[in-house]
């Protein structure tokens, strides 16, 4: 969780279920060279602006036997001081167990899925796609600015069929024409780059 909350680039949702928000790394047996502070005092220490950068889910139940539902509630009342909107529940039974925990664990995923859906659903620009040739060989390699989901290609075809790309590809001493195309995890699609490969002077023709 502090992570997140330092990272606001890599994580738009943070959510803890039955999370241990008020202990320090050090207690987990993690060794920093400065040692990193419980989410709870992080979040203390940050201003409105730097919380709200992300959207927050967290609970717990009422008999936690680690005491996390009081630091829900004190998670809560930091990011409501501030005026940060958030989801905070403290179920009024149960303790910390798989009967407490199983049942709800869709709320906390759910924020995370809520999040990736609407990013995707926002993301309309197209992956970036760049080929290498060396030899007989072409290498590809994509890029997109959220999730890049395949990379495709097509050899000597132009019917609007692909194949996947799962490594460098090794053609026949021949001359080849590859297509080429990147696609991301909403669906958008790179433009077709055109790769033609000659054959060698001691090869087909």
């Amino acid at each position: 969780y502090s992570s997140g909350l330092a990272n606001p680039d890599l994580f738009s949702s943070l959510a803890s279920h039955m999370g241990a928000l008020n202990i320090p790394a050090a207690f987990l047996g993690i060794r920093e060279e400065t040692p990193t502070p419980p989410p709870t005092a992080v979040a203390a220490a940050m201003t409105t602006e730097q919380l709200a950068r992300h959207t927050y889910f967290l609970d717990a139940c009422e008999f936690d036997g680690f005491a996390f539902d009081n630091t829900v509630r004190t998670f809560s009342a930091t990011l409501t001081a501030k005026g940060v909107d958030h989801t905070a529940v403290v179920y009024p039974e149960g303790i910390h167990n798989d009967d407490c925990w199983l049942p709800h664990i869709d709320d906390s995923f759910g924020l995370h899925t809520a999040q990736v859906r609407a990013a995707l659903e926002a993301d309309t620009t197209a992956p970036t796609l760049t080929a290498s040739v060396d030899g007989r060989t072409v290498t590809l390699a994509g890029d997109d600015d959220l999730a890049l989901a395949r990379l495709e290609y097509a050899v000597n075809r132009n019917d609007g069929t692909f194949e996947l790309y799962t490594g460098p590809i090794t053609l026949r001493d021949r001359a080849a024409t590859l297509r080429v195309r990147a696609v991301d995890a909403a669906g958008n699609v790179s433009a077709v780059q055109t790769v033609k490969v000659m054959p060698s002077r001691a090869g087909g023709r």
